[in-house]
């Protein structure tokens, strides 16, 4: 099954952080007619495609348009920073053969959990393996700006700033479900919807739908739709075009864990419209809205000391793919996971592929000579020895569901993967996740007590033959 692809640069979301095989990092043979880094060889964009413009709440993705602008199978490092200021973003990002880096989503939300303000000029600077840099900025508005005609303005309408937050009103990316009671940083209860840059006064429809990468065009979903969850309920903007913390009537449960957008119809035509004269918002387009995750109490009780859970992906996109555990050589594999609970997995992490080991010798054994450091019985195993590929990755702004993570080019094998919220190159056993297990294509937890009862062939993370 070869993954899928898409040339419309808005389907063809990659990667936040990656590298490739070790093999593939290296910085190759200058490319024929290669463009450098003298030129403008990358496209800020925003969630709905608009290049170089970024409002509150969207998000920035950056790509290049031709192939040969970058080194081929090569990490670039991207950083973001406030201009004078905070650094926002710090992950590596990875070319494709031809040079061509795909549609990458750097920064979430801009201005929602991070102090960036309309005004702020974001500084984005792309650096090559050895060194060179590409500088590019972009400035964030909220405000309504006229455009210049022959002889008078024109004021385009520009789309509400609109998010999932709690009754407070505070934005909020992850509720919890499965518990009576939360852990610290655990929110639950009914999902609300704020926001700003409404027109003032204006009465509004409000929608709760799965995720989906592009809402422009498509209908609001309506009840016996797929898509729908809640809506649509009416809600006033004040005079001030500000959105008060209104509720959508969902009160996630365990039955409704996995990612969520959150979408307002201005004009209540029931379409999701992006025009020069009428624009709808989302929090999700081109990106997560929010994710639905098990409470940590309920994860504890429910999967032992590990926490398994299938990871290996076969597609960029998160609308694209599966989670599949057989590949053939030089398919990409792509590392995805909508993390099982909340506040400890909002931290950066590193990706491995690591050769494939025993699940009751090294993985599952309790024995002190496959322990290393850790706690009597079960504690931490090594894996930096073992890697294949280190994927280092940084969530941005808490947002917990990235788009798929490409992994490497597949080479004949059986596999294992193991994201390491510590990046100690230890797979520490109930704090770090591990795939393990060929038997899953849901990408949901795994009990530990029934992967040690499959054949030693279904207790592989993935293999390639």
């Amino acid at each position: 099954m070869a993954t899928k692809t898409s040339r419309n640069p808005l389907r063809a979301v990659a990667i936040l952080a990656a590298t490739a095989a070790l093999a593939a990092c290296s910085n190759p043979a200058p490319q024929e007619g290669r463009i450098g880094f003298s030129s403008s060889a990358i496209t800020l964009w925003n969630s709905h495609g608009e290049a170089d413009l970024l409002r509150v709440g969207e998000s920035l993705s950056v790509s290049t348009l031709l192939p040969g602008q970058l080194a081929g199978n090569a990490k670039y490092q991207v950083r973001i920073a406030v201009a004078g200021g905070t650094e926002l973003v710090l992950a590596d990002l990875l070319t494709t053969h031809d040079g061509r880096l795909p549609l990458a989503t750097i920064l979430h939300d801009a201005g929602e959990f991070d102090g960036v303000r309309a005004g702020s000029t974001l500084d984005v600077t792309l650096t090559d393996p050895d060194g060179a840099v590409h500088r590019q900025s972009v400035m964030v508005s909220s405000s309504r700006t006229p455009r210049q005609g022959a002889g008078w303005d024109v004021d385009e309408a520009q789309p509400p700033h609109v998010f999932a937050a709690d009754a407070s009103g505070a934005p909020q990316n992850a509720f919890a479900v499965g518990a009576a009671t939360l852990a610290p940083g655990e929110v639950g209860g009914e999902i609300f919807a704020a926001g700003d840059g409404f027109p003032p006064g204006a009465v509004v429809d409000l929608y709760v739908a799965r995720d989906a990468d592009v809402w422009v065009g498509k209908a609001m979903p309506r009840p016996g739709d797929p898509a729908y969850i809640a809506g649509p309920v009416t809600a006033t903007v004040d005079a001030d075009g500000r959105l008060a913390p209104t509720r959508t009537g969902f009160v996630p449960a365990v039955g409704h864990v996995g990612i969520y957008d959150v979408l307002v119809d201005v004009d209540r035509n029931g379409v999701f419209d992006w025009s020069f004269n009428v624009k709808d918002g989302a929090d999700g387009e081109q990106k997560v809205g929010l994710t639905v995750q098990l409470s940590q109490s309920w994860l504890a009780e429910r999967t032992s000391k590990h926490i398994l859970v299938n990871l290996a992906y076969d597609s960029a996109g998160r609308d694209e793919g599966v989670w599949r555990n057989a590949y053939t050589p030089g398919e990409p594999v792509y590392m995805y996971v909508n993390p099982p609970v909340m506040t400890r997995y909002h931290a950066s992490a590193k990706k491995w592929v690591v050769r494939h080991q025993d699940w009751d010798t090294f993985w599952n054994s309790p024995a002190a000579d496959a322990n290393v450091g850790g706690a009597a019985g079960f504690g931490r195993r090594p894996i930096a020895d073992l890697a294949i590929s280190e994927l280092k990755y940084k969530p941005q702004n808490g947002c917990t569901n990235s788009p798929p993570l490409v992994t490497f080019n597949a080479e004949p094998g059986d596999y294992d993967m193991v994201i390491d919220f510590d990046g100690d190159g230890f797979y520490d056993i109930g704090r770090d996740l591990l795939d393990v297990f060929s038997g899953d294509a849901e990408g949901g937890l795994v009990d530990p007590a029934h992967v040690s009862q499959l054949p030693a062939a279904q207790r592989v993370g993935f293999s390639v033959r």
